[in-house]
């Protein structure tokens, strides 16, 4: 009873920071539409290196980390393909 109540407590935590990564994921969406709408190289480096590390938690797939990376350095952050 005791391990499933600690799984339990572990699952409900794993899912809180997922919730919080997946918020903040479309949160950052919004903003690359407004970095690359700024043409301002220094944060468009930042944000490629965010979106590398989305990719590396899991949140992003190979193919969207790509689309918005391209997104970013052509200028054109809409990201419509990102949402298959």
């Amino acid at each position: 009873l005791a391990e499933r109540v600690y799984k339990r407590a572990q699952l409900i935590e794993e899912n809180r920071e997922l919730r919080m990564h997946l918020r903040d994921s479309y949160r950052d969406i919004e903003m690359i539409k407004n970095v690359a709408a700024s043409n301002n190289p220094e944060i468009t480096t930042a944000w490629i290196e965010r979106i590398d590390r989305l990719r590396t938690m899991g949140i992003l797939t190979q193919d969207e980390t790509e689309i918005l990376k391209e997104r970013l350095v052509q200028g054109n952050g809409t990201g419509k393909d990102i949402n298959r």
